[in-house]
């Protein structure tokens, strides 16, 4: 038991700490992303003539680090479920899920690079909403469809089944803490579009502690 104990707590910590780096990486590359949408909203006149560089390295920041922490997070939360049979099916729908938030955040920089140049000013700009036309519709669909099968294999594990997270944790994950914080980021007004972009890189970020905490705890419970 102890063996199993410092063995499996080396490994949690080790993707826990770059799982939460990776988050950190997501958020600055969504802020790169920001910094060139709104280059020529005339409320950030610092941002004037933001060079397309600063696009391109948002672009390759976010969806290298969106790869890692979404496969990180899956194998922590896969291993806290491990007890169950739905914990292979979890991480399967995360392989799925992650490659489509990839594409998610390189058509929005797509999206960017293409609307700027035609004044946009704003990340969720109406130049932006079309374009890639029924594309982004696709994928934004299939993301949140594979994002609700994942939170059905947890909450099921965790409500029926013996894993190493408590019951509360059914009620909690990165799709829940995704739409909470958008919700919440709404009473910012002309500042919530720019805070909701960053809220599913930092959502990860505060669910990848959250998760890592727990399976600490419950392991030294068993030790």
């Amino acid at each position: 038991m102890s063996w199993h104990y410092k063995e499996g707590t080396k490994y949690a910590s080790l993707i826990a700490t770059i799982t939460v780096i990776a988050c950190i990486v997501g958020i600055a590359g969504d802020l790169c992303l920001l910094l060139y949408a709104y280059s020529n909203n005339t409320a950030f006149p610092s941002l004037v003539n933001m060079p397309a560089s600063v696009l391109t390295l948002g672009a390759v920041l976010g969806c290298s680090a969106i790869f890692v922490y979404m496969l990180g997070s899956a194998w922590l939360i896969a291993y806290g479920l491990k007890a169950s049979n739905l914990a292979k099916y979890y991480f399967i729908a995360s392989l799925i899920n992650a490659p489509l938030v990839m594409a998610g955040h390189a058509m929005t920089a797509m999206g960017v690079a293409a609307c700027v140049p035609r004044g946009s000013t704003e990340i969720f700009s109406s130049c932006l909403l079309e374009y890639g036309g029924g594309k982004v519709v696709v994928v934004w669909l299939l993301l949140l469809l594979v994002s609700i099968l994942m939170c059905y294999f947890l909450v099921t594990a965790i409500v029926r089944e013996a894993t190493l997270f408590p019951r509360y944790m059914a009620l909690i994950n990165p799709l829940v803490l995704v739409v909470g914080l958008s919700a919440l980021a709404t009473g910012f007004k002309e500042y919530a579009q720019p805070i909701i972009f960053i809220i599913p890189s930092f959502a990860f970020f505060l669910y990848t502690v959250l998760i890592f905490r727990i399976i600490k705890l419950e392991q030294r419970k068993a030790f």
